[in-house]
């Protein structure tokens, strides 16, 4: 392995071992045509949904029609890169409740990246979501976000990260991380708009070029806007968790990260819980992979829950992508989450509630040149648990064509 591609993996490893959404750095916004710093797209799309509205009774379904042109801008200087994306999406029912047939969705991704020398590179990263549905929104460990319909909301999620490489073997990283949720329906902003922080630094050694191990320190603060009295449900974090990154071969990669977290609320009271993200991902075939990821770890309460401070959450991530010919691709990807919410607000007489959601989707891609390609894609979704208000299935089906220039 050369110098520059031993670095490589490095760099790769550490944004990994991380945890954070911010991996864009290693993987930026892929052009059709990379001779050319910039392209555009256009994506139209017919197709179902069978409940609109993600209720369990009075469900409501819909044919429906959308749109989406995306923009996007690479610049590849000799030590810097600068990447910018836009993507507009406008979803239109032809029957659903309330006068506005409209959805309307935005997405803006920000990009610099510095390497000052061979051994330190700065990241700065921003992305910006605009819409209506939740799973807009990615998220750190596989953690699937709540994926039933709210009112429009606003996030955004800031991420400054740095790595150094002291030696051949040791590397440190830093990040610091912001993440914003402003939602537009006043009863669901009193209680969920909020701030969350994030400082991450890590230490990995490499015992082999195959082989990492290092130690990790994480600091979360969440503030509300509405954190009622004594400030009860802001809180802050700290999490110490062991790193192992092990390429068995240049096709199949594991990751683990394994500690402990502990938080306390505003008003004294205190909570903690094991730290736990495993991946196993293996690519068997060209263009053809399957990754498995597994996390337990603290998540914040979501609208609906808003009588709990916190969370714990089991999720299970299975990806899965395979090239049938040189023109057809088809993905599959299933996620299972276990959540059990606690630390109850003051007044709330519950004292626990336990939520299961399972998401599975699965797309067909044909390419019929390198500029136009089709496809067909299906999304099921299903909560239950001790809440019967939040329990619910969705089929979601389309049919699209996509022009890339």
């Amino acid at each position: 392995m050369t110098e520059r591609n031993y670095r490589k993996w490095v760099w790769g490893l550490t944004m990994g071992a991380l945890a954070f959404p911010a991996m864009a750095a290693y993987n930026p916004f892929p052009l059709r045509d990379p001779s050319r710093p910039w392209a555009v797209s256009l994506g139209t799309r017919i197709g179902y949904d069978d409940n609109t509205g993600t209720t369990e009774n009075n469900r409501r379904d819909s044919f429906l029609t959308s749109i989406s042109p995306q923009a996007s801008l690479n610049l590849p200087l000799e030590e810097t890169f600068l990447g910018l994306r836009y993507g507009y999406n406008a979803v239109w029912y032809d029957d659903r409740r309330g006068d506005e047939p409209w959805d309307q969705s935005h997405s803006v991704d920000c990009l610099i990246s510095h390497q000052f020398n061979s051994r330190f590179t700065l990241d700065l990263t921003d992305r910006f979501r605009r819409g209506i549905e939740p799973e807009l929104v990615e998220v750190e460990a596989g953690i699937p976000v709540t994926v039933r319909r709210l009112s429009d909301y606003s996030y955004n999620n800031l991420n400054l990260a740095a790595v150094y490489n002291l030696t051949r073997r040791w590397t440190a990283s830093a990040s610091l991380n912001w993440q914003l949720w402003r939602y537009d329906d006043q009863s669901l902003a009193q209680a969920n708009d909020r701030d969350n922080y994030q400082a991450v630094g890590t230490l990995l050694y490499s015992l082999s070029p195959q082989t990492f191990v290092g130690g990790n320190y994480r600091y979360a603060t969440t503030l509300y806007k509405e954190a009622g009295p004594d400030e009860e449900k802001n809180s802050d974090g700290h999490a110490l968790y062991a790193s192992l990154i092990h390429r068995f071969n240049p096709r199949l990669t594991s990751s683990l990260n394994l500690g402990y977290e502990f938080r306390e609320f505003g008003d004294g009271e205190e909570t903690d819980s094991p730290y736990f993200v495993g991946s196993l991902s293996y690519t068997y075939a060209r263009a053809s992979a399957v990754s498995l990821a597994v996390s337990y770890s603290f998540t914040d309460s979501t609208p609906g829950t808003e009588g709990f401070r916190g969370s714990e959450t089991l999720a299970t991530t299975l990806q899965f992508s395979q090239r049938i010919t040189a023109r057809f691709r088809a993905n599959l990807d299933v996620v299972y989450a276990h959540t059990t919410y606690g630390d109850p607000t003051t007044g709330f007489t519950d004292k626990s509630l336990t939520q299961q959601s399972l998401s599975v989707g699965a797309v067909a891609r044909y390419y019929f040149t390198s500029w136009l390609n089709t496809d067909l894609s299906y999304r099921y979704n299903l909560a239950f648990g001790d809440s019967d208000s939040a329990e619910y299935y969705r089929n979601r089906i389309w049919w699209g064509l996509q022009f890339v220039y």
